[in-house]
Formats: structure tokens, sequence, C-alpha cells
């Protein structure tokens, strides 16, 4: 849904993203470009290049000077550590990747890894300086995204640097950790500002945030996964009619992607799972106001076959009743509240969708 704004005021939306490596003063990285259908220049630099390369344009001599000192300084105990496949991780989440060290001579070592910092400055991508081992030269590494879009990781990129441990270096803990005297404190990250309106008072709004901040769990938080269920499970009953298997929806290499997109973030999530299931739905894609679209499943099909539960809706003039001493009135809505009631476990097989990519 990305779309540029050129010089002379009209908007293109690019084709797609790719990874190229280049080369300045014998140093090479890889950077991220983007792909355009028709541009004034082969290539055109970005501010994320010039940011990460430190870059100084000299408007008066219509020069552009990279700085000497932008580029890791060369060590001979330095390891390259690369990616051993694509990886995607989530808008600000953490994901666990594999990685190799080539250099690394022995099969089971233990090494201390330190992020690139190009990665970090250009797409706020970094991991943690760590110890860990590396068993014959792989092993898996947590990596943060601390942007607002998922960032793709791609096979082969050089994610930091690793050294040997020096044993002499490293203090290990001789006793156990005792849990017996810690009270667990949850860090909350929610603005409880944003939620309170701005006809309140000082006084108001310090009492309604006070009494906000005594129920954490009843707000989602962004950086938080979406598992949290309530202790409800859902049937659907069909008797003993046999599956239905439908084909996926024909759609074009855009919406394919963006498919793709949102399969791969609920897998991240655990909320969904690969299936063979001999059930299966089309997947089709609604867009919302703000432009972005909505990943739906077409179940009508199977919604037709379903044996439906009939509850009593409550009575609007009963639920004002109990309202009529109120001094507050808030409006909330869940959060991916779809997600919050779990399908029995005799039953998830019927929600099987499919995509181009399978079920």
């Amino acid at each position: 849904n990305l779309t540029f704004r050129v010089a002379d005021g009209n908007h293109v939306k690019p084709l797609g993203t790719c990874i190229l490596r280049v080369t300045k003063q014998n140093q090479t990285q890889p950077f991220e470009f983007t792909v355009m259908p028709k541009c004034s220049h082969d290539v055109i630099l970005g501010w994320y290049f010039l940011k990460a390369s430190q870059a100084v344009i000299t408007c008066g001599r219509k020069k552009l000077i990279f700085d000497e000192m932008t580029f890791e300084p060369q060590h001979p105990n330095r390891l390259d550590v690369f990616t051993i496949e694509d990886c995607l991780i989530p808008a600000r989440s953490m994901a666990k990747i594999r990685i190799s060290s080539p250099r690394v001579t022995e099969n089971n070592v233990e090494v201390i890894v330190e992020s690139n910092k190009f990665l970090l400055m250009r797409q706020e991508v970094a991991n943690p300086c760590t110890i860990m081992t590396l068993l014959n030269k792989s092993g898996e590494l947590w990596v943060a995204n601390g942007h607002n879009q998922h960032r793709c990781i791609p096979k082969g990129m050089r994610i930091g640097y690793a050294e040997l441990v020096n044993p002499t270096c490293v203090n290990t803990l001789s006793e156990p950790l005792s849990h017996e005297d810690v009270t667990e404190e949850r860090v909350s990250f929610i603005d409880y500002t944003l939620m309170l309106a701005p006809t309140l008072n000082e006084e108001q709004q310090t009492k309604l945030s006070d009494l906000l901040k005594k129920f954490p769990d009843a707000f989602e938080e962004s950086h938080k996964d979406n598992r949290r269920r309530i202790n409800v499970k859902y049937k659907i009953e069909t008797g003993d009619h046999s599956p239905i298997s439908q084909r996926p929806y024909r759609i074009s290499p855009a919406e394919r992607r963006i498919i793709q997109d949102e399969v791969e973030k609920m897998l991240q999530k655990e909320i969904i799972q690969p299936s063979k299931s001999p059930w299966s739905s089309p997947v089709v894609l609604v867009k919302k106001k703000d432009g972005n679209w909505r990943f739906c499943v077409d179940y009508r099909r199977l919604n037709k076959i379903t044996k439906r539960d009939v509850y009593p809706l409550p009575r609007i003039d009963d639920t004002l009743d109990c309202l009529s001493k109120a001094q507050y009135f808030s409006s909330m809505d869940l959060f991916t509240g779809y997600w919050q009631i779990e399908v029995d476990d005799g039953e998830r097989e019927k929600t099987s969708f499919v995509t181009s990519e399978g079920l």
C-alpha cells in the first residue's frame, strides 16, 4: 500500500523492494532498494542510505563525501555472522533467526555476538549483545524490530559480528537463583492519558487514571502477542455432513503478497498453524476505511451447514436502567476480539483456509 509522491506532484506505486550490495571505499554493505515502474535515473540514493553511510553533501563542490570512519573497524579476531534463511520480523517484535559464522574453526564454541550498526540505523533491526554457543558453525539468535512496519531479513545478510569468548572474562553463578523474595511487578507501556476525555478536570483525570492502572490486564499493549484467550471454546456443529473443500479465489500478485504477509504474521504469533484438513475455505481481502486490508475467510458454505446457536440479546432499555446512576461513560473495543474465543480442538479442521501457498 506504499506510494511515493514525485517531484511533479503525482503519486507512484512501487513494484516492490530488493536487497542490493553496495561497495564504497572497498567496503560492501547490503541495502534495501525500492523498485519503481519508471524513474529519471537508474538509481536514487535515499535518506536511509545517506544516514547509514554518514554521507555529507557539499553543494558548492557538488560532491557526496563518505566519512572514512563510517565502516566497522577491522579486527583480526572478529567473525562475520550471516543469516541462513529468509526471516520476517513483525513490527515492534522479536523473532529467533538461524545464523552461521563460516570462519569459525571449531564445531562447538562460545562466542559474543554484537549487532550490525548499519542494520540498526537503516532498518531499526538489532540483536542484543549476547553470549551464545555455535554448533557446527551455526545457532539461533534473537533479533528485535523497533520499526512500525515488518522487516524482511534476507538469507546471507550480515546480521552482526562475533568474537570468541575468553573463559577468564566470563563469570558463572555458583548458586541457583532464588525467587522466594521476588515480587512480580508487571511493567506497563500503556499511555493511559490517551484514554481520558479532555473535558475532565485535573482531579477527575487523576482519579480515572489511577482506576485504569489497577486493571492493566484489561488492556492490550502493542508490543505483546495476541494469544490471550477467555475460558470458552467454540464448537461448529455440522452433523454428519461431509467436508467442504474449496479452491482459492483468483487474486492479483499484489493481493497475493498481502495474504502471504498476513499469514506469516499469524504464524509468528501462533494464531494459526499449517493444516492437512479435508475442509478448506478461500481467503478474501476487504479494504478498510484507512486504506489498509482486512484478512478474511469466506465461510459462507460452512455457515450454511452449521447448526446455529440462538442466544437472547439483552434489551437496550434494561441496559440503560443499569446505567441510571452512572457518572462516567466509556466506549471500549475488543482488541482482535475474533481471536479471543478459541475453537474447540475437535472442530479446528473445519476452520482451515486455503491460499495459493496451500492450507
